[in-house]
């Protein structure tokens, strides 16, 4: 699989945004440990990798760490292309009587 060859290839991994509740994204997690490559996760609240030896977590709202790479990355296409600017602008917005 070309993503187990990604992690193979790499020196760390990073992991932003997400529980690792489904086991697609947790074996490339536990793949990356098998091969004692350092792992960091960037995620608010408990994820299935809470407590795993070898995995560096941060307890952070990754959304604004992705928009932050995302204006560094693109630059001043960041705020000069109209529909990249609006997504970057835009977020996950719950109403306040809760998703529903």
């Amino acid at each position: 699989m070309a993503s187990f060859k990604d992690v193979e290839n790499a020196d760390k991994l990073l992991i932003i945004g997400t529980t690792l509740a489904t086991y697609s994204a947790f074996r490339l997690l536990k793949h990356a440990l098998e091969l004692k490559k350092p792992v960091m996760l960037l995620n608010v609240g408990p994820s299935r990798a809470d407590g795993s030896p070898g995995v560096v977590k941060i307890d952070i709202a990754s959304g604004s760490v992705i928009r932050d790479v995302a204006r560094i990355v693109l630059g001043s296409r960041a705020t000069g292309d109209p529909i990249v600017a609006e997504m970057l602008r835009s977020g996950i917005n719950v109403p306040a009587d809760g998703p529903g």
